[in-house]
């Protein structure tokens, strides 16, 4: 009779920890997350501005056009703007990231966890998200973000290839859709907080037309990238080799 009552006890148990999480499946939630940012068999193009404010500086703006295929981790960014930097680019693939100048028509490699020029964006922020891979749950609460409902998922990181390496997601619970995001360092010291406003619903994805990164280090400074003439058509493989970047920047 001991099995029976020990089998009882653990499954009250572990109802009681269900109940006490609201019954969330935290761990599915980040995948969720995933599925719904992440264009699996599409191509993903468009324009983006990126505006960055410093206390007692210019402001600065920096267009660029975004290429991206999620089936296979690739990602191309140029500089339009401005003609200072046109022909700057950021290309993925491969598991490597490579800056590139068109003035030394050199490339080096860089990595997702490195600044965009000097904006307050990441080169990660170009990437596919893959949170469920690159992060682990914590802890998971229901929580108000203002008058929003949301859930509230504490991450740690899987692995030192991520630019933070804690996070904290602020996620709706209706649709499952980032609306803040704090970043910490290994010494649990917060380093960024990210905002995404504006969510277009493509092709039954979702993608934040707006996204401000607020430093938490230097008081004052942020960044906003916004993205516009967001396109799904195919694009060619040639635009995620060097020798695209190469032509594109003569």
């Amino acid at each position: 009779m001991k099995k029976p009552i020990l089998a009882l006890l653990l499954a009250t148990l572990l109802a009681s920890i269900a109940a006490a999480q609201g019954g969330v499946d935290y761990a599915r939630l980040l995948q969720k997350i995933d599925e719904l940012s992440n264009f699996k068999n599409l191509d993903f193009t468009c324009n983006a501005t990126i505006v960055t404010d410093r206390p007692g500086k210019d402001r600065e703006v920096v267009k660029v056009k975004f290429f991206r295929r999620d089936k296979d981790d690739k990602f191309l960014v140029v500089t339009i703007e401005p003609e200072v930097q046109r022909g700057e680019g950021i290309l993925k693939f491969d598991e490597n990231v490579w800056f590139y100048d068109p003035n030394s028509r050199d490339f080096s490699h860089t990595s997702l966890k490195e600044r965009f020029g000097s904006s307050g964006a990441n080169n990660d922020d170009f990437s596919s998200r893959s949170l469920a891979v690159d992060y682990k749950v914590r802890e998971g609460n229901e929580e108000m973000l203002g008058k929003i409902p949301v859930y509230s998922l504490s991450l740690e990181a899987t692995s030192n290839t991520v630019p933070y390496a804690f996070m904290k997601l602020y996620v709706t619970r209706d649709q499952n859709l980032i609306l803040k995001q704090e970043e910490f360092s290994l010494a649990k010291k917060l380093m960024r907080t990210s905002l995404f406003t504006d969510y277009a619903r493509i092709s039954g994805r979702f993608v934040p037309l707006r996204q401000l990164f607020v430093d938490n280090i230097t008081l004052g400074e942020k960044t906003q990238l916004s993205l516009s003439d967001v396109s799904l058509g195919s694009i060619p493989d040639l635009v995620f080799t060097k020798s695209y970047l190469e032509k594109v920047s003569k």
